[in-house]
């Protein structure tokens, strides 16, 4: 056999590494897309990893590194800047190829195959990324479906119990007036104060149901965040907390309803104070930016663990003894009958951070 021919051959042979590597990439990547369990990216990206020497000339010799710094990820080493190497770039991912041995160098054949297989890790990435947002969007259509039945399902307690809730506290007012004995009395008061707690209960499920009218006019938020410091005067000397307050535009006016945003401050500020430690601080900032209006409350306290953020809003959830469930859930309707968004940041032990962002207005009270 002359030289022609066995060069013909060698090069027929690289050609066919290199499809069949491709190929084996190709299957990889269609069995993780189609696999009925969730199969970690990194996981995916090693598996090929594996599978790339069998595309060059000098397999054993092939030292193959992909980074993926939006996911920290990293496999393989790095290796020395003066080894002949070849690259595969994105936005999202890098795939390095290299020889160990410096007398080895690369095919001609062998950069458009490094270019193919990085397209595919692309691609691989990308689908990740997509199946990742599907499964985000599902669970949040799944949390509004089961929401939207709740409002409904509260719409209808709430009035349910309004009324026998006034017969109980009607009756119960007459016959303290008429009742001598004081231990009778005492019973009485008994009834009565459940009742109004019962009915503070019911007040609040309105507000998560969006069944209390509201009254919308241009609100000042600055004015409204001082008054409601100052209900909490009592609360804040008890802890010996310190308000921090960073109020940085002139105009901070939304449009609301003042009794409503009254009582999401409220609930987020009592929030605040009692996950704080005596002595500590409290920041209440309101920002006004181009086209949105922030208003932060941070604290320092215990924090919030990454499980519970999720139940957060949650009608019903709760981590206190005594608690209803419902503040925060009837913070966040109230927010969102404003068109606004309210967010949370929170690390154990560190602290937390409640951010509502409004539309601003250009209008200003008179």
């Amino acid at each position: 056999m002359d030289k022609s021919n066995i060069q013909l051959e060698k090069h027929l042979a690289e050609r066919i590494k290199e499809l069949s590597c491709l190929y084996k990439i190709s299957q990889a990547s269609h069995q993780f897309a189609n696999s009925a369990e969730d199969i970690p990216i990194e996981q995916q990206l090693t598996e090929i990893a594996k599978i790339i020497p069998e595309g060059f000339q000098h397999e054993e010799n092939l030292l193959v590194h992909i980074s993926v710094p939006e996911r920290g990820i990293n496999i393989g080493k790095t290796f020395e800047d003066d080894l002949e190497n070849l690259r595969f770039q994105s936005k999202v991912m890098t795939l390095e190829c290299s020889y160990k041995n410096p007398k080895f160098s690369f095919l001609k054949e062998e950069y458009p195959l490094v270019e193919k297989i990085g397209q595919e890790l692309n691609a691989l990435l990308f689908r990740k990324e997509q199946k990742e947002k599907d499964v985000l969007l599902q669970k949040k259509l799944q949390r509004e479906d089961r929401l939207n039945v709740l409002t409904e399902l509260t719409a209808g307690i709430a009035h349910e119990l309004n009324t026998p809730l006034g017969n109980i506290l009607g009756y119960a007012e007459l016959l303290k007036k008429a009742e001598v004995d004081k231990n009778k009395q005492k019973d009485l008061d008994k009834i009565v104060s459940s009742a109004l707690q019962a009915r503070e209960i019911v007040k609040k499920l309105m507000y998560f149901s969006c069944e209390i009218p509201t009254n919308f006019n241009l609100v000042d938020v600055q004015h409204l965040l001082n008054e409601t410091l100052e209900l909490l005067q009592i609360q804040l000397q008890e802890k010996q907390l310190t308000i921090e307050k960073e109020f940085n535009a002139n105009d901070c006016f939304v449009y609301g309803d003042a009794i409503q945003l009254t009582q999401v401050f409220l609930n987020l500020l009592i929030n605040a104070i009692q996950a704080s430690k005596v002595g500590g601080k409290i920041n209440v900032n309101c920002k006004g930016q181009q086209d949105h209006i922030e208003v932060t409350f941070q604290d320092f306290g215990e924090g919030i663990s990454a499980t519970n953020i999720a139940k957060l809003f949650q009608p019903f959830f709760t981590t206190k003894k005594n608690g209803t469930g419902l503040g925060l859930a009837v913070a966040h309707g109230i927010i969102t009958a404003h068109k606004a968004k309210i967010e949370v940041q929170s690390k154990p032990n560190k602290g937390t951070i409640f951010k509502l962002i409004f539309p601003t207005t250009k209008a200003k009270k008179k």
